[in-house]
């Protein structure tokens, strides 16, 4: 701007709820709105060079949502297809030079490639990631990526807007002071209430200073206004004149009388003083922006309306660990004092209109400041990013055009159903009521999904690495493979497919921590081991000590891992299994049943055992299990020590 001044609305681009005041030599935005004044502006970007533009192309382009569980996927499969790659080839040589008949070769060979395939792992993640996002669409909260049900449970760092999140956007009044020192002829406190409401009756067209005034002084005194001005944010301010009651003004108290000090309880909140004056209004004065000379007789004082739900939402999310963030257009002080008023301490509060360049001054200051106003859209973003350099996973709420940058470039947008369509393109989650208290909600179902998917892991996991080894056991050794694909089948199904299923309802929702990768290989590759050395000793043991034939001691080797692996389902039931305690002894009664079912036997090529064979399976499985859960108890001592 080259010369003049200028009052803007600035709300679209910036969220600064109130007018802005802009001198010469300052940069002004397309986007914004002129409310008041009159100035000389030179053009210095046209097209792609608008601050509008710009955001719009950055809200264009696109990234996936960064997913700790797609890329463990992603790093066990192709583990898991080098695997097989090289094994595969061996375990067919080893079975086709081997000394069973070329068909019973072929069936090992077909068995041991399958089982090394987690066939069911990715579907099962997808399924259990979508129920999420079902249950979540009950609670009007709308899924955009699959991701962010798992993003929800990682958030450490939430950055939240003030109006939509915390307060409900509608202004309360909480008092009104009274000026002391006045004058005898000075209306009284009851005259002055009594305005306030003719005020708000007058108006057909309330605004929201207006509206609040309603709500706190609902009786009509029934004034007969016979001059109305209604409030305007260019004049900035508004009245009437009433037949035996003078007339009565609204307006900032700079511009009613500028020499008065506003009051200590404006202190973050917004005050606006009431005027008095014998005199009538002149309409066609107040057009060309004369200002009545009034008294002013006493300041309203109106404070953000916090949500009723905020403080126990908020006060729960600090409870999880969760470090909050508010960010906004509005003035710090104002902000800090919503806060505060919704029960969260506040450490610090900063204005963000010049922030720092360097990444690690711009993370000193959010460590150092919880409330950051006056911030720009792209002072979101610098924000949000330094906070992602020192590894928080951070999530964002927002709803108009100002956040867009901000959403985009935090690993979780959370956008408001309200707000504009490019906040809502560019975030994975949607609240559609606009409601925030659902947060609590959405947080214990991105844990629950979460805990679910990585104890389902274990599972398939465990499978796909007892069955490597006994293919680099039979390979090395040249004995025929343990098992059959239909036997394998039965212990997918007993201690993988169904317990995994089951448990992707459970609602236990521990608190999600990064590195799914290590525990789930830590977890998984000792008790994959364990499994397929007892399989390959009760293998060798009933086959050649006790000189049984290989169907039977593929039986018993089925029997014994699948005992084993139940062991393991067990163990990853948690700390509080609740009534889920009693899955794997079902499942293994399934097992047992199904033994003694002659066609379902006859389906899964089980042998009935001998007494030799029975016993040997019997210390196999209780010596498996008792290592595999002592191996367990170590990790996780070893875990919960912090090594």
């Amino acid at each position: 701007m080259e010369s003049g001044s200028l009052e803007i609305d600035t709300s679209l681009l910036t969220g600064e709820a109130d007018p802005v005041l802009v001198a010469a030599d300052e940069a002004v935005s397309a986007g914004t709105t002129v409310v008041a004044g009159s100035a000389t502006i030179r053009a210095t970007g046209v097209g792609d060079q608008r601050l509008a533009s710009r955001i719009e192309a950055e809200a264009r382009r696109f990234d996936l949502a960064p997913s700790d569980l797609r890329n463990t996927t992603d790093r066990l499969l192709r583990i898991i297809t080098w695997a097989i790659v090289v094994l595969g080839p061996l375990l067919a040589l080893r079975q086709a030079l081997g000394p069973e008949s070329w068909r019973e070769g072929a069936r090992g060979t077909v068995a041991g490639m399958v089982s090394m395939v987690p066939e069911g792992l990715v579907l099962l993640t997808s399924a259990t990631l979508t129920l999420g996002a079902l249950r979540l669409t009950r609670r009007r909260v709308l899924t955009q990526e699959l991701p962010a049900i798992e993003l929800l449970a990682r958030v450490d760092t939430l950055c939240l807007d003030k109006t939509g999140t915390i307060t409900t956007g509608q202004p309360k009044v909480t008092e009104f002071l009274r000026l002391v020192g006045l004058p005898d002829d000075t209306p009284t406190l009851e005259d002055c209430t009594a305005a306030l409401a003719a005020l708000a009756h007058s108006d057909p067209h309330p605004n929201l200073t207006l509206s609040a005034m309603l709500a706190a002084y609902p009786d009509d005194p029934k004034w007969s206004a016979t001059v109305v001005i209604p409030f305007s944010s260019q004049r900035r301010w508004g009245g009437a004149s009433f037949t035996g009651h003078a007339t009565w003004v609204l307006g900032a108290s700079d511009v009613l009388d500028p020499s008065l000090p506003l009051p200590a309880a404006a202190d973050g909140n917004r005050v606006v003083a009431l005027g008095h004056s014998a005199d009538p209004l002149d309409v066609e004065k107040a057009s060309t922006g004369i200002i009545p000379r009034v008294a002013v007789v006493g300041h309203v004082v109106l404070a953000e309306q916090v949500r009723p739900t905020a403080p126990a939402t908020l006060a729960y999310l600090r409870e999880q660990g969760i470090r909050l963030k508010v960010f906004s257009g509005d003035h710090p002080a104002t902000v800090e004092a919503v806060v505060r008023s919704a029960g969260q301490p506040v450490n610090g509060s900063a204005d963000g209109r010049l922030l720092p360049t360097e990444t690690d001054d711009l993370v000193r200051l959010v460590d150092e400041n919880d409330v950051l106003g006056r911030v720009e859209p792209h002072g979101k973003q610098q924000l949000v990013r330094a906070m992602r350099t020192q590894g928080r996973v951070v999530g964002m709420t927002g709803d108009g055009v100002n956040d867009v940058l901000a959403l985009k470039e935090a690993d979780l947008g959370i956008a408001m159903g309200s707000g504009s369509a490019a906040a809502r393109a560019v975030s994975e989650l949607v609240l559609l009521d606009d409601n925030f208290d659902v947060m609590p909600l959405i947080v214990n179902e991105g844990r629950r999904v979460l805990a679910n998917v990585e104890r389902v892991s274990v599972f398939f996991l465990i499978k796909t690495v007892w069955a490597c080894t006994l293919s680099l056991v039979v390979g090395i050794s040249g004995m025929p493979y343990p098992l059959f694909a239909s036997q394998a089948t039965l212990i997918g199904f007993l201690a993988i497919g169904a317990p995994a299923f089951l448990l992707s309802f459970r609602k236990q929702a521990p608190r999600a921590h990064s590195g799914i990768f290590n525990r789930v290989v830590r977890r998984s590759l000792p008790a994959g081991i364990v499994s397929a050395g007892v399989g390959a000793a009760t293998f060798a043991i009933i086959h050649y000590a006790l000189n049984r034939t290989t169907a039977e001691a593929r039986s018993g080797t089925t029997l014994a891992m699948t005992a084993i692996s139940l062991t393991v389902v067990a163990l990853n039931l948690g700390e509080n299994p609740g009534r889920w305690r009693w899955m794997p002894v079902a499942l293994l009664s399934a097992g047992l049943l199904i033994v003694k079912i002659a066609p379902l036997r006859s389906w899964f090529s089980l042998e009935t055992q001998t007494r030799g064979g029975g016993f040997t399976i019997l210390i196999a499985a209780a010596a498996g299990s008792a290592l595999i859960a002592a191996i367990d108890l170590a990790v996780r001592r070893r875990h919960n020590s912090g090594m």
